[in-house]
């Protein structure tokens, strides 16, 4: 009978065997040198060459020695290739799984996938470390040298469910596919395709949009076109410097060499560009560069360099805001009292108020290339001026043809002459200047009360001709408009129709300036008073001024002489051809010419005035074939003079009739007065009355009454009663004819004098009585028959003298 095998401690060389055996299964099993030595292994990277895509690797599990350094380990990809890419770029910490190709002399890691640490971690948001808080304090210094071995870390993963798809970088960005697409950066900001209400979101603090001939910037005003990054220009520190450490530690920036060649302020461009002299023709590297791509040639027209290759202007070339190298530059509300303006500080500070635009700039055409503005490249290279002259740009490159703005208006060209000096700045729109000329354009709301600043804006700049300016309409920050429409002088500007009406009510005063005709057309009146065109002013004035006459008329009226009655051509004309023209006023209507006022061409003029009616003038002319004037009340004529205090400006009233045969007058009545009831009075307070008649009669007649003449005491009075007496108290009565004298009375004639003597005298003395011839009988004179006196017979007079005629 057979027996089994011993066991190996019963064998003779068991102890032996059992040794070799152990260190075959060892050996075998040597996950470094075995059997496994190709299986996977865990590990985590302490160091990461973003340039070579390597990383340095401590492998934490799979090899015969923990924390075995790997370097450099090519990092794997889901796809990769000559020209195309998919792939993230590892961290510091991350985790990976590598596999090993079998090499001589030895094998080759490689890794295969990435591995999450604690997920719960990631979506705790918690942080981890390879030491106690308490440890050691972990400063800069000790973090980069601990880089890789030791370090802390806050983990961050999105929570997924089945199906999800995410994408985040270790910088905080994320794309998340789920039902919908969510794009985020570390801020926050995202791109939302949400599923629920079929809705595309953005959300951003700013938006920045470039397109072939179009621009549009939203969100905060940010103006970075005039800036650089400041480590395109020399400090004075030669950071490419031989030493760069100093006992395994970097140099502070102060213990750089100081770089001589390159001074502080000096453009250093890529040593392909570089060029010690910058008036040179070609650069060191004798390569030869196109104008457009020599940076010491287009910095120059952007004016960010001089001739010399030195920056002009730090201040407008270095941002002291930056941000992952990008200058930032926001404006910032610093004294709304005094305007808004840059500051010296920009506004990155969270709590720093910022101006909001949301800009639109379209170009009139474009060339199909790919835009290149300071937003998406920072360089604004589409509108850098093509040159410029004594240090100023001559123009600027593509310009936008239309702007329109909402929010605070900022000036956003960099480059050409006007827009430099208002870049950054927030504007102010005009139309006109202060003394009333036209004057439209855009100026520099800096020490502006930030009522006045443009709020809107609507700018078009025409294409077609360099000399239109641009038309543009503006709403100021306290809500009012500021307009100005371009365009050729001999077209209208503005052209409306609306089916409707139109209804414009000012709280304030309505300025209509043209510099040609303002026409107003309508053809027919409102339903209630059949009103076609109405200026009503309830509480106000209305005022009509012309500055010149019409041309409207005849050549002679046009061309005549100032003061000629042929210039008569009106400033102002109001017709009503078919209907009457009324003006009324409930106190007082004014009609003032410098020349003339003339009322011609009308059947009748009637001034009906409701009390007086007053005219006053140096001179005063009437002409017209009837005058019928009717006083029902009382006239009063006041004659003062003479003319301009000379006494030969005689008389002062001069009336006369040059009615004759040959005007059609044969005789008659030429000047009627006709008083029907009441007394004429007229009185000389000094000076004669005359009147004289050369051919015709004279007749002064009374019905019944009395006329009487009367010079001081004397007077002469004939009454239709009392008949006639003539009374001289001072002076003499004498009555004289060259032929005869007839005294003559009915029942008889009295010839006395109440003292003195009754002369009647006569060449010869015939007394007789009716129709008879005679004289007066005197008592001494002698009977012829008896020669006896007639006193002796008692016959003659005793109170008459005769004598000899008086001479």
């Amino acid at each position: 009978m057979g027996m089994g095998p011993l066991p190996l401690d019963m064998l003779p060389f068991g102890e032996v065997w059992k040794d070799f055996q152990a260190e075959n299964w060892i050996k075998e099993n040597d996950p470094t040198s075995g059997s496994s030595r190709y299986s996977l292994a865990m590990a985590r990277v302490t160091r990461v060459d973003y340039s070579l895509h390597t990383v340095t690797l401590m492998v934490l599990s799979g090899e015969k020695q923990s924390a075995v350094i790997r370097t450099p380990i090519p990092i794997s990809y889901p796809g990769a290739g000559a020209r195309h890419f998919l792939g993230a770029m590892p961290t510091v910490g991350s985790y990976c799984i590598i596999g090993y190709l079998p090499t001589k002399p030895s094998r080759t890691p490689v890794v295969l996938a990435w591995n999450i640490p604690n997920p719960w971690l990631g979506h705790d948001w918690v942080p981890a470390q390879d030491f106690k808080a308490t440890e050691f304090d972990l400063n800069f210094r000790k973090q980069s040298e601990l880089e890789g071995v030791k370090g802390r870390n806050r983990h961050k993963l999105r929570h997924m469910l089945p199906g999800h798809i995410v994408a985040s970088s270790a910088q905080g960005a994320d794309i998340h596919l789920d039902e919908g697409v969510l794009i985020s950066d570390r801020r926050g900001d995202e791109i939302r395709i949400r599923e629920q209400d079929g809705s595309l979101v953005f959300r951003s603090q700013q938006q920045f949009h470039a397109t072939g001939g179009m621009r549009q910037y939203t969100g905060m005003v940010q103006r970075d076109a005039s800036f650089l990054p400041v480590t395109m220009f020399s400090d004075g520190k030669r950071w490419d410097g031989p030493k760069q450490t100093q006992n395994g530690f970097p140099l502070a920036s102060f213990q750089l060499e100081t770089d001589y060649v390159r001074p502080d302020g000096i453009l250093t461009p890529h040593d392909v560009f570089r060029r010690l002299k910058p008036g040179s023709a070609f650069p060191d590297s004798n390569y030869r560069i196109q104008q457009g791509l020599d940076p010491y040639l287009f910095l120059q027209n952007g004016l960010f360099i001089g001739a010399d290759g030195y920056v002009i202007d730090r201040d407008l070339t270095f941002s002291d805001g930056e941000y992952n190298g990008k200058p930032i530059y926001r404006i910032s509300a610093d004294n709304p009292d005094s305007g808004l303006g840059r500051s010296a500080n920009s506004s990155l500070d969270a709590d720093t108020d910022t101006l909001v635009e949301h800009r639109i700039e379209v170009n009139h055409t474009w060339d199909g290339r790919l835009p290149v503005t300071e937003q998406t490249d920072g360089f604004d290279a589409d509108r850098l001026p093509p040159a410029v002259d004594n240090g100023s740009p001559l123009t600027a490159g593509e310009q936008p043809f239309i702007e329109w703005v909402l929010g605070s208006v900022v000036g956003n060209d960099p480059f050409s002459k006007p827009g430099r000096a208002l870049y950054g700045k927030p504007l102010v729109a005009s139309v006109f200047s202060s003394d009333g000329s036209t004057e439209p354009g855009l100026s520099s709301g800096i020490g502006v009360n930030v009522s006045r600043h443009a709020a809107t804006l609507f700018r078009l700049d025409p294409p077609v001709d360099n000399n239109y300016l641009p038309t543009f309409t503006s709403f100021t920050k306290d809500g009012r408009l500021k307009a100005y429409i371009s365009g050729p002088p001999s077209q209208n500007s503005i052209e409306v129709a609306t089916s409707g009406g139109i209804l414009v009510k000012a709280g304030g005063a309505i300025d209509l300036r043209t510099g040609s005709p303002l026409k107003i057309e309508a053809p027919s009146g409102d339903d209630v008073d059949n009103f076609g065109f109405c200026f009503t002013s309830p509480t106000g004035a209305i005022c009509l001024t012309a500055g010149a006459a019409t041309t409207r008329g005849s050549t002679s009226a046009r061309t005549a002489p100032d003061g000629f009655e042929e210039n008569v051509l009106p400033g102002i004309i109001i017709e009503a051809p078919t209907s009457s023209v009324d003006i009324t006023a409930s106190r007082n209507v004014k009609i003032a010419g410098g020349a003339q006022i003339r009322l011609e061409n009308t059947q009748e003029v009637l001034i009906t005035p409701q009390n007086q009616l007053t005219m006053t003038s140096d001179k005063i002319s009437q002409q017209c074939t009837t005058i019928d004037k009717t006083v029902l009340a009382k006239e009063t004529v006041l004659y003062s003079g003479p003319k301009n205090f000379n006494p030969s400006n005689t008389p002062l009233r001069s009336v006369t009739f040059g009615a004759n045969p040959l005007t059609g007058h044969i005789g008659g009545d030429t000047d009627v007065y006709k008083m029907v009831f009441g007394d004429r009075t007229e009185t000389f307070l000094v000076g004669s009355h005359t009147t004289n008649v050369v051919v015709g009669d004279m007749t002064y007649q009374t019905g019944v009454g009395t006329f009487r003449a009367q010079a001081g005491t004397n007077s002469i009075s004939v009454s239709t009663a009392s008949g006639m007496s003539a009374t001289v108290l001072v002076g003499s009565m004498s009555m004289t004819s060259i032929t005869s004298a007839t005294l003559r009375g009915t029942t008889g004639v009295t010839v006395s004098a109440s003292a003195g003597t009754a002369r009647v005298s006569g060449t010869t003395t015939i007394l007789g009585g009716s129709g008879g011839v005679g004289g007066i009988l005197n008592g001494s004179d002698l009977d012829p028959l008896t020669n006896l006196p007639y006193s002796f017979f008692g016959l003659g007079s005793t109170g008459h003298l005769l004598g000899p005629p008086i001479p």
